[in-house]
């Protein structure tokens, strides 16, 4: 029975990590959305003097929560909106989204990403081109989450399988480490 209630514990805490990373990943996303809307915002407001910029940054902060994709329709949703404004300024408005968005893809994402969740950038960047890649839009979004949740499962199991085979030395057994050698031989040649 103390083995059962054993692993219990282990799963729940496996539970309560998972459901942590998952809201490690939200928090992520919303705080760079966040900075998105803040600098559309700023930028159509105090620079182009644009009408809407409210509505607008909004829109663009909501589409950059899906990874890539997102912010490539707020480019095409913005620039309808603007053209009616001022047609030059679409063009201002597509360079800013745009900069935004390398910046966030190559940069800003898998370095937020990777450090709230334990996982390297790269890790992040493969996983959400891998998850586009086969499930499409919902695939991008989960993506990083299920890496974070598949690197936990893998360093539990190894801690698991450490812990199992790790070898026992019995006590008295006259083996010591190399650095307890080495000072009592240093010792007598001085």
């Amino acid at each position: 029975m103390g083995k059962n209630r054993n692993v219990l514990q282990q799963e729940r805490s496996f539970f309560r990590e998972s459901l942590h990373l998952v809201g490690q990943y939200f928090k992520s996303r919303l705080l760079l959305s966040l900075i998105f809307t803040v600098v559309c915002w700023l930028v159509m407001w105090l620079l182009l003097d644009l009408k809407g910029a409210v509505p607008v940054s909004i829109m663009i902060g909501l589409f950059n929560l899906v990874p890539y994709i997102g912010p490539i329709v707020a480019m095409i949703v913005t620039a309808i909106v603007v053209v009616f404004q001022d047609p030059m300024d679409v063009l201002w408005m597509t360079i800013l989204q745009f900069g935004l968005q390398i910046i966030d893809s190559v940069l800003l994402s898998p370095l937020m990403l990777g450090k709230s969740m334990g996982l390297h950038p790269v890790v992040v960047f493969v996983a959400i081109f891998i998850g586009g890649s086969v499930f499409g839009v919902l695939g991008m979004i989960i993506a990083t989450p299920v890496a974070a949740i598949a690197a936990l499962t893998v360093r539990r199991i190894h801690k698991r399988l450490a812990q199992k085979y790790e070898p026992i030395l019995p006590e008295g057994s006259g083996e010591q480490s190399g650095d307890d050698n080495n000072k009592d031989s240093s010792t007598g040649s001085e």
